[in-house]
């Protein structure tokens, strides 16, 4: 008599990925200029960009609020600025 051994080799699930990262949000200066980041925050009147190697520190009074809103509303991307 022979036996029939069958193994079974268990695998764990696969880790979800995360999703897929959105447009970037992007800040207008007041001199014209672009910002596009994925990586920010924004603490009191600073602007903390974490996209590029080290920190980059910007004044919000650098930034034309009403442009960088209108911006973003119309590529869907949603900002909170003060």
């Amino acid at each position: 008599d022979a036996e029939t051994v069958v193994e079974t080799t268990s695998r764990a699930p696969e880790p979800p990925q995360p999703p897929p990262p959105g447009p970037p949000t992007v800040f207008i200066f007041k001199d014209g200029h672009k910002l596009e980041t994925q990586n920010y925050a924004i603490v009191g009147s600073t602007l903390y960009d974490f996209s590029v190697k080290g920190l980059h520190k910007i004044r919000l009074a650098e930034i034309d609020l009403d442009a960088t809103r209108k911006i973003n509303e119309d590529s869907g991307t949603p900002i909170t600025l003060p």
